[in-house]
C-alpha cells in the first residue's frame, strides 16, 4: 500500500512526505484489519492466515505469533549477513541515484526519466515496497534482495534503451594535431 502510494504521489507530482506516508499506512492497516475480520467471520476451515490471526488476537496469542515472525525475520537477516549488507547498501545507493541521477554520474538514468516519466515513480514505488516488505514480512532481507534482482537489470535495460533513443550530439570541430614534443623534434 505504501509503495503504491509513493508511486501515485510521484506520478501526480505531489511531494512524498512522512505525514502522508503515515496516513497511507494507517489506512492500509485499517483495510487489512477489516479484511481480516471479514475473513475471520468465515468458517474456521476456510479462513486464511489473516482470519486465523484475528482469532489469535482474541485468544491472547497474537504477541507470541508476532514474536515468532519477528524472530524468523531477524534470523534470516542476521543469519545471512552478507546478503543483508549487500541488499541494504544497494537499496540505499539506488534510492540516492534514483533521486538525483546527474549528481551520481548516471546521465543515462536521467534520459530514461525524460523518455518515460512514470519510470522514476515506478522505481521509487517498487523500492519502497521492497523496504516495507523487509520490515513487515518474516522473510526479511529476502524481499529486497528479490526486488533488486528485478529492479537493477530492468533499470539498466531502460538506461541502455534511453541511450539508444537519444539524439546523438553533433561532433565539435576537430582539434589541431598536438605540437611535437622536444624529444620527438
Amino acid at each position: 500500500m505504501v509503495g503504491l502510494a509513493v508511486f501515485l504521489m510521484l506520478l501526480s507530482g505531489k511531494r512524498v512526505s512522512l505525514p502522508r506516508l503515515v496516513v497511507v499506512g494507517l489506512v492500509g492497516a485499517a483495510i487489512v484489519g477489516a479484511l481480516s475480520v471479514v475473513d475471520w467471520l468465515r468458517p474456521e476451515t476456510q479462513r486464511t492466515h489473516l482470519g486465523n490471526f484475528v482469532q489469535q488476537i482474541i485468544d491472547g496469542q497474537a504477541w507470541t505469533v508476532v514474536a515468532r515472525k519477528f524472530g524468523a525475520m531477524i534470523g534470516v537477516t542476521v543469519g545471512n549477513w552478507s546478503l543483508t549488507l549487500l541488499s541494504l547498501v544497494a537499496l540505499a545507493f539506488l534510492f540516492l541515484v534514483l533521486a538525483r541521477p546527474s549528481r551520481w554520474g548516471a546521465a543515462a538514468l536521467g534520459l530514461a526519466y525524460q523518455q518515460a516519466p512514470a519510470f522514476r515513480a515506478g522505481l521509487f514505488g517498487a523500492l519502497t515496497c521492497a523496504f516495507v516488505g523487509f520490515l513487515m514480512n518474516d522473510s526479511g532481507i529476502a524481499i529486497p534482495a528479490m526486488a533488486l534482482t528485478v529492479a537493477v537489470p530492468l533499470t539498466l535495460a531502460a538506461c541502455v534503451r534511453a541511450l539508444q533513443l537519444a539524439t546523438p550530439t553533433p561532433g565539435g570541430q576537430r582539434s589541431e594535431p598536438a605540437a611535437p614534443r622536444r624529444a620527438e623534434a
